[in-house]
């Protein structure tokens, strides 16, 4: 189960992160897909067509998440068919330090407030909507020109 084998790479991490309800987890789901107008179309969240997203076809663009997230708390969650509870990732915490760690697919990111919705797809790429697009835009363009 993805909940027991986050908790265990959170621990050896000295990681801190909260299961959030059932209940609020579906209702956040719920709000992220009327919100960013996401089509059910696609087997996974991120193989369905999200309006107004950035696809970065950089196989590593998830190794710059820290640099978005920073020092805010952070919201991870996965397909439904596969975990249906978001968790918490504290505030202060390396996102990328317990996402290395994760062997699985897909993962999806957001915040309390719901501002953004990063997608990290099968393949490692990332799709951005939201607060987060104009960010992994951005990045892409710089590592391209740097």
């Amino acid at each position: 189960m993805i909940k027991d084998f986050l908790f265990k790479i959170a621990s050896e991490l000295d990681c801190q992160i909260e299961e959030i309800s059932i209940e609020q987890s579906t209702l956040m789901r719920e709000t992220l897909f009327e919100k960013f107008k996401v089509s059910k179309s696609g087997f996974f969240l991120w193989d369905s067509y999200i309006p107004d997203s950035y696809f970065s076809n950089k196989d590593d663009s998830w190794l710059g998440l820290d640099e978005f997230i920073q020092h805010h708390e952070t919201l991870l969650f996965f397909d439904q068919k596969v975990e249906i509870s978001f968790f918490k990732l504290l505030e202060g915490q390396s996102i990328v330090s317990l996402l290395r760690s994760y062997q699985h697919d897909e993962y999806y990111l957001t915040n309390s407030s719901l501002d953004y919705l990063i997608c990290c797809t099968d393949t490692g790429h990332l799709i951005a909507a939201g607060s987060a697009r104009d960010w992994l835009e951005k990045r892409d363009m710089a590592v391209s020109v740097g």
